[in-house]
């Protein structure tokens, strides 16, 4: 008897392990004195909305706060704290539970666009909505779409 190789691949595909999915991450952008944009709140209810869809109990949130190079390095790390809180407290009032949340800050190490020291880019003062979830990542497997997509 001969096995379709269709048959062969979806057993392959079944005995893959649930690994960790990583989603295009969400941005919320902040003017130089860490005040959220207007928009700040409109990602936010976007980015539970989407939460929501994931297909997984086993869900986590990594917010990470990140700044220009303004100012002392030291500041912009608290800085970059402060604008990941603050994203974390509108996640959790919008009813993200608190223990799957991860709080991060880099302050000026990860730029977006390179600049020398105190150089103001808006490009930079953002917090980074990470969601990841497990399931089974492999090809063909449902992902839901990436709300960013064009």
């Amino acid at each position: 008897m001969r096995t379709s190789p269709a048959l062969v691949i979806a057993l392959l595909l079944a005995s893959q392990p649930a690994m960790a999915c990583e989603i295009k991450p969400f941005l919320a952008y902040f003017n130089a004195e860490g005040s959220g944009s207007p928009e700040v709140e409109m990602v936010l209810d976007e980015t539970v909305r989407f939460w929501r869809t994931l297909p997984s109990d086993q869900k986590s949130v990594i917010v990470q706060g990140h700044t220009d190079t303004i100012g002392d390095a030291n500041d912009n790390q608290a800085r970059s704290m402060a604008m990941a809180r603050r994203v974390r407290d509108g996640l959790l009032a919008r009813g993200v539970p608190v223990g799957v949340v991860v709080v991060e800050a880099h302050g000026e190490t990860k730029p977006v666009i390179a600049t020398g020291d105190n150089v103001a880019e808006a490009l930079n003062r953002r917090v980074e909505i990470h969601l990841d979830y497990v399931h089974d990542c492999f090809p063909g497997s449902h992902i839901p779409p990436d709300p960013k997509a064009p």
